[in-house]
């Protein structure tokens, strides 16, 4: 069986679909999270899926795709499995995937509404109604606020839950009341429109916001922002925690302290993925070099 979730960047379908594999982690062995941008990513992923499986094949200098295909024969001889296949590109991509995969389920997420009808079922996700989008801001904005506020705020951004969180977040670390805020993001909204140009409303939205988390994590503390910036250039899924060990393993106070408030600053892009995602992020805090890895969460 195979679904497809659908909808645009920021409402919600990788915490939908990882959501569903927390819920329904008893009833599959195992969970794959594969990320499915191109091709390449997927087989690297599946490749690292082999090398899990069957370390030998690695030590035996299997390829690339040798370990790949020996992951989807794995697939078609084991039932029960849930494979998440996470932002898939052009549903032609994994045309060579799918077919032979039947015995287990296969959840797809993915911008592209067009060209899935052949392949699986489709539910289109669509931002939040108004109302629980002012329910999730009164749940994550800390201290009291109006219903009111909240609701113009929900209307600024679009209901869009990515957006909401990050406006959340921004809120509770920096300590202004919603009206603020809301002025701040309709004072010189010009620099996110004309950096995100040949994106889509959705995606100037959150660029709006974080452009507004940027500035004060910078004024904050610079050694923040740096981390961040390094962070952005290593693939939008998990990274090892031993990254982050020489931070963790300096005792001053000011390295734990501007790690634990980048930490407060990002959460809710770290767990949607998309500073990495965004090229907009990358070009506001990076130069012209850069490098990916891809990486396979298996839950």
């Amino acid at each position: 069986m195979v679904q497809v979730v659908n909808g645009l960047g920021g409402v919600g379908k990788s915490a939908l679909a990882l959501e569903y594999a927390r819920k329904h982690r008893e009833a599959y062995q195992p969970v794959l999270w594969i990320p499915a941008e191109t091709p390449m990513s997927i087989t690297t992923a599946l490749a690292a899926l082999a090398d899990d499986l069957h370390p030998l094949l690695r030590q035996a200098d299997a390829s690339l795709a040798e370990r790949a295909n020996w992951a989807k024969g794995w697939l078609q001889c084991h039932t029960g499995w849930l494979l998440i296949l996470d932002n898939a590109g052009d549903p032609s991509d994994l045309d060579g995937l799918l077919g032979p995969l039947d015995s287990g389920h296969v959840l797809i997420t993915t911008r592209h509404a067009g060209g899935w009808d052949r392949l699986a079922g489709r539910l289109a996700l669509d931002v939040l109604p108004e109302d629980a989008a002012v329910e999730l801001l009164g749940a994550l904005v800390e201290g009291e606020t109006q219903a009111g506020d909240l609701s113009g705020l929900a209307a600024e951004l679009g209901c869009l839950p990515l957006a909401l969180e990050q406006a959340a977040a921004y809120l509770n670390q920096v300590q202004i009341d919603v009206d603020r805020y809301l002025s701040m993001l309709r004072e010189a909204p010009g620099e996110a429109f004309a950096t995100t140009a040949r994106r889509g409303e959705h995606e100037r939205t959150i660029a709006r916001v974080w452009q507004h988390t940027l500035r004060a994590m910078n004024q904050e503390n610079p050694h923040a922002t740096h981390l961040l910036r390094v962070l952005a250039w290593f693939a939008p899924d998990n990274l090892p925690r031993t990254l982050l060990a020489p931070i963790r393993e300096d005792t001053s106070k000011p390295s734990r302290h501007w790690l634990r408030r980048m930490l407060g600053w990002t959460l809710p892009y770290a767990r949607r993925r998309l500073v990495q995602r965004i090229d907009w992020v990358r070009r506001a805090l990076t130069p012209d070099v850069g490098h990916t890895r891809h990486w396979i969460l298996r839950i």
